[in-house]
């Protein structure tokens, strides 16, 4: 029997909610998922939970500022910053008593947010999985807002983007939908960090970049993509060629969620490179 325990991190006058499934006495390292947004939930990487199934406890969170998490919708933009989540996700590990060892997924931005925390050195994580992300937000940034999604027209556009790049399962999941529900409702961090809209990135991470430090990742990773990703393969493929131990995996039937989209063989795939890193 699959267990689920929930609990809260109070930290900086703050709460996170987190969920750990699987049993406490599970032989294998345990894992910690970071969603993305910025300003997601958990509920769109809930279904990874069920890497618990072959033996290893998996961590699902709320970042700061959404779901079952403190909201701060009056906080001013630059009190979202990078930083702040780093220091989340550290003081989590602590937390939950996983410091000894430790597997880190991260997707979209939660793949950023992994690279960051990697790049902190901290004693216990055994490996990255990344999963549709990218190590740079750098470059310059266009004049084109995209569409106007107050209108129709620019509503349809974005139905038709998110089913092609986002999520090719329709109708969307019950924990794709949850999460979007809680964008709509709390818009604060994403509007910061990114911007009014997705096609605008003008908040706090314009400009970020990692590849000049990705070769000081020393853990394995697993870098996955999907052949309809609104994050391009070529990116993953370059992310890959820069780290100094790590593989690819190509989802030809995914675009940004090859968890729901490809589940079983995600689940395959990422529990053998954990058990493979865990053997080594």
């Amino acid at each position: 029997m699959i267990r689920i325990h929930e609990g809260v991190m109070s930290w900086q006058g703050l709460e996170t909610w987190y969920q750990t499934v699987g049993d406490v006495n599970d032989p294998q390292t345990p894992v910690i998922v970071c969603h993305g947004g910025p300003g997601a939930t958990h509920d769109e990487v809930e279904s990874i939970g069920e890497l618990s199934r072959s033996g290893r406890r998996v961590l699902l969170y709320d970042q700061v500022g959404n779901g079952r998490s403190s909201l701060r919708p009056d906080a001013p933009a630059d009190f979202w910053t990078v930083a702040l989540f780093v220091d989340e996700l550290r003081l989590l590990v602590e937390q939950v008593g996983f410091g000894d060892g430790y597997h880190l997924i991260g997707h979209s931005w939660g793949g950023m947010l992994a690279m960051e925390h990697a790049l902190t050195h901290p004693f216990g994580l055994r490996s990255l999985v990344l999963c549709n992300t990218k190590p740079s937000l750098a470059g310059p940034v266009g004049g084109d807002a995209g569409p106007d999604l107050s209108t129709e027209q620019g509503q349809r556009f974005m139905e038709a983007f998110m089913a092609e790049h986002v999520c090719r399962v329709q109708p969307p999941p019950a924990g794709f939908l949850r999460t979007a529900a809680a964008r709509q409702a709390h818009p604060e961090v994403f509007a910061a960090m990114n911007g009014p809209s997705p096609f605008e990135l003008v908040g706090n991470l314009r400009g970020w970049d990692v590849t000049p430090r990705l070769s000081e990742i020393k853990v394995p990773a697993l870098v996955v993509t999907g052949a309809y990703d609104l994050i391009p393969p070529d990116v993953a493929r370059d992310l890959d060629a820069r780290l100094s131990d790590s593989r690819l995996a190509l989802f030809e039937d995914s675009s940004h969620m090859p968890f729901v989209e490809e589940p079983d063989r995600f689940l395959a795939t990422v529990d053998g490179f954990l058990q493979d890193v865990d053997r080594s």
